[in-house]
């Protein structure tokens, strides 16, 4: 269950009806938010062999931002509360659609970092989903030396390293980049919601970060053999 958002955006369309800002003031648009499911089955002779199938779209939101409330004028407090009125979006479908059931398929919900929100891992326990959601936050943990995510992951035992060639990007020449994996299980620790308790959350967290970065990159890898 692939989540995302995206802005549908008509430059110079001040004037169109049923638009809303999104970015600049003098562009306008809407907000679409979607659900794909793809099913994948790793191939018998190797894992990592792409085997995924379209199944189709799993759910969708529409909606438009207050053209009358400009970004750039917009106060600290409104900003928030106009986030988290967009953020109940994520997750939201695999509750709506009852999740896999007894004895159904696994669900996996990917998303990105804009979706590292406490109530998603809940949605996803109570839909009966695994979750694969990039990080965005350092949260807070219980029952560990470290009191934060980052710190935790910093002081575990790294499970390995890899080589990877990194390829040329925007102002970065293309190099060889030595990553190192870090993976542990923790426990997180809820948030505080007025009027909305959320309890502990266990859940498993994968680092991957590139070590010894030069200040001139070297060249690329060596062919494998």
């Amino acid at each position: 269950m692939i989540e995302d958002t995206t802005a549908a955006s008509f430059p110079m369309r001040e004037a169109a009806v049923g638009l809303g800002p999104v970015g600049e003031d003098y562009t306008r648009g809407f907000w679409l938010h979607s659900t794909l499911a793809v099913r994948w089955q790793g191939h018998p002779e190797d894992p990592y062999e792409d085997q995924s199938q379209l199944i189709g779209l799993a759910g969708q939101s529409v909606w438009v931002r207050d053209i009358t409330k400009s970004r750039r004028k917009e106060k600290k407090a409104d900003r928030l509360r106009r986030q988290d009125r967009e953020s109940a979006r994520w997750g939201k479908t695999l509750v709506a659609s009852g999740g896999p059931g007894i004895g159904g398929a696994q669900w996996i919900y990917v998303a990105d970092r804009e979706s590292d929100i406490y109530e998603v891992f809940a949605r996803c326990g109570q839909s009966g989903c695994n979750f694969v959601v990039r990080s965005a936050h350092d949260r807070a943990l219980t029952k560990m030396d470290q009191q934060y995510l980052h710190d935790a992951l910093a002081a575990a035992v790294p499970l390995g390293r890899r080589s990877i060639d990194l390829p040329a990007g925007k102002g970065r020449a293309a190099r060889c980049a030595t990553l190192e994996i870090h993976a542990m299980r923790v426990q997180l620790r809820a948030p505080r919601r007025p009027g909305t308790p959320l309890v502990d959350q266990e859940i498993n967290v994968v680092e991957v970060r590139e070590i010894g970065a030069p200040a001139v990159p070297p060249p690329p890898c060596p062919p494998r053999r």
